[in-house]
């Protein structure tokens, strides 16, 4: 298909992220009201409940030996490492070497790792709003070409779930593209519902869950899977559990989130205390997601046994996210959704620490990652530009609006108002007196005022359990005043830099206008967009908050990550695989613009670690 590639979402054009929060405000305010949940519940084929992978495909009356499974999240980004993770996909085996990414051996010899049967997306398929157009450039069209559809032969199924970004328009994209039996590339969408249940091969289940925009699972997901669990699991069968979020995480760093309560009612519900209903076991061998875009892995230890797996990939192609705020340890109330006569009967431990094993980039790296906000300016000249404007806009206010103490105005045009500010010689004078004579006599410079340092603090990351509510609220105030003072001091500096040139004394004054409103445009921008990095950097190194935005200013597109899972008869390994560096010279080599062909470097992908093994 046709499709034009597209760069990184850059997240600090202010377009965008207006566009971004409008549809925020308006999925979040109506989504409750048009769950489209129930819509799919109603118009889903009754026949089928459940999707059967676990036959031969050649035999039908035979279970399959094997399968090989694909988990991928966080894709629809920037091309190049959009692209390069769908290649990967694609390749018909990835032989994965002796030597980890780490340096670390942790194979005795090379392995083949087949090409998935079945795809799993595990949230937000596309960045940064979910229209047609979006998922054809940064979804459908790199899997497309990546992958061609092949005349011959048995295509790899894929299912997706749901993401919060996918979210933003009802799911009305996301139901068209995932829900239709579209063929995507030589994948072969077939769910009917946002969640779905599909059965594997060696009593195994890989469940996808939609828990989205904060809301409780609705009543016809309920019934889905409570019908599943009571007539179709049978004792013993084993669980693979596909959310949206990490709310293990989630539940650790911040203050208000109630996703793990979510997650705990539906594992105590359908999952772990489900004996207690039907006189059935299930286990939860391991929970997969994304929406953080990097690895981790947290499981607990029992008698030196690794169970119940946490395993955060989100590396499909999104920008990357820090690993260095993350705990070294979870503990959460485990009986969180139980009942107290399932407490009773199940004699559950109240509290159990989840810990964790491995982060991909390594949090050494990911804090060296974080110092290039030093260089927020020239990756956001967007956000760059914005500032420079709003300097500008408050410098000129500033001009018309300046009053001495009795009312009167001191200059009368802005010119003389350059000629007032070459008379102050020292800067905190001159702030003083320009934030004084000024914000005194103007009612709309002091709502300006209130609405930059109110904005700027609503802005910080509060819901951090890393630091009291009040500590964060007065650094994020301290942040703009910092903003607020910038502005005068710009003006006092150019005033003073300018006047002290002869050449600058006999020109007019419209041009000495012209040429101090580009200064401060200028390097307002640099300065305002500069003061912005500094805080966030600051901001994630002393009190750990705003991982995502001071990591969305640097869109990253290395570090990616997928999983390849292979069950087989007695035991399911997940391979974890990693991208350090994705391709970035891919070049169209197709004269046929509907089938665009790219070729580029071989991407490299080596394991993370070593591989889990569930037995």
């Amino acid at each position: 298909m046709k499709f034009i590639p597209q760069p990184m979402v850059n997240w600090y054009d202010a377009r965008m992220l207006a566009r971004t929060g409008l549809q925020t405000v308006l999925s979040s305010t109506f989504g409750n009201f048009a769950d489209k949940r129930e819509i799919q519940a109603a118009l889903a084929f009754k026949g089928r409940k459940f999707y059967d992978l676990s036959k031969d495909p050649n035999n039908p009356a035979l279970e399959r030996d094997d399968i090989w499974i694909d988990y991928l999240s966080d894709t629809g980004d920037g091309f190049n490492p959009v692209f390069t993770m769908a290649k990967l996909l694609a390749e018909p085996s990835l032989t994965m070497g002796k030597i980890c990414l780490d340096g670390s051996e942790v194979l005795p010899e090379k392995q083949v790792l087949k090409r998935a049967d079945l795809l799993v997306l595990g949230g937000d398929q596309v960045y940064p709003t979910p229209e047609r157009e979006e998922y054809d450039n940064r979804f459908h069209g790199p899997f497309d070409s990546a992958f061609p559809q092949q005349a011959t032969g048995t295509r790899p199924k894929m299912f997706a779930i749901p993401g919060n970004h996918d979210w933003y328009d009802g799911l009305n994209s996301f139901t068209k593209l995932f829900m239709q039996y579209r063929k995507i590339g030589n994948w072969e969408t077939m769910q009917e519902r946002s969640y779905f249940a599909i059965k594997l091969p060696h009593n195994y289940w890989l469940w996808g869950i939609d828990v989205q925009l904060n809301s409780d699972i609705d009543k016809p997901q309920k019934d889905y899977f409570g019908d599943i669990c009571r007539n179709d699991l049978k004792e013993g069968d084993k669980v693979i559990l596909c959310t949206a979020e990490p709310a293990w995480v989630y539940d650790t760093l911040q203050k208000k989130n109630d996703s793990y309560k979510r997650l705990r009612y539906f594992e105590s519900a359908f999952i772990n205390n489900y004996k207690n209903k039907i006189g059935k076991t299930f286990e939860l061998v391991a929970i997969l997601t994304g929406d953080l875009h990097h690895y981790s892995r947290y499981c607990q230890v029992e008698h030196g046994i690794e169970t119940k797996h946490l395993i955060t990939a989100g590396g499909g192609g999104a920008f990357l996210h820090p690993t260095h705020n993350l705990p070294e340890a979870l503990v959460h109330n485990e009986l969180n959704g139980y009942t107290q006569d399932e407490i009773k009967a199940d004699n559950a431990n109240p509290n159990k620490e989840y810990q964790l094993k491995t982060a991909f980039p390594s949090k050494q790296k990911s804090k060296y990652l974080m110092f290039g906000n030093f260089f927020f300016t020239l990756k956001n000249w967007q956000f760059a530009s914005f500032m420079g404007g709003f300097y500008l806009f408050f410098a000129w206010m500033t001009m018309v609006s300046s009053r001495d103490s009795s009312g009167v105005n001191t200059t009368g045009k802005p010119s003389d108002y350059i000629e007032y500010l070459k008379s102050q010689e020292k800067p905190i004078e001159a702030i003083g007196s320009i934030l004084t004579e000024t914000f005194l006599f103007s009612p709309f410079l002091i709502l300006m005022v209130l609405l930059l340092v109110i904005g700027v603090t609503k802005f910080t990351d509060t819901n951090r359990k890393s630091a009291p509510t009040w500590v964060l609220n007065l650094w994020g105030i301290f942040h703009g005043i910092i903003q607020l003072i910038a502005i005068p001091f710009m003006m006092w500096v150019f005033v003073r830099l300018n006047m002290s040139l002869d050449i600058f004394e006999n020109i007019p004054a419209l041009i000495k206008i012209i040429i101090f409103s580009a200064e401060i445009l200028t390097f307002g921008g640099f300065i305002g967009a500069s003061i912005m990095g500094i805080y966030l950097l600051l901001s994630n190194w002393i009190f750990k908050i705003h991982d995502n935005e001071a990591f969305s200013a640097l869109g990253n597109e290395d570090y990616k990550c997928f999983l390849r899972l292979h069950i087989t008869k007695g035991r399911l390994i997940i391979y974890p695989i990693g991208v350090e560096e994705v391709v970035k010279n891919w070049k169209n080599t197709s004269k046929d613009a509907e089938k665009p062909v790219f070729e580029g470097d071989k991407p490299k992908a080596k394991l993370i670690e070593m591989p889990i093994v569930i037995r």
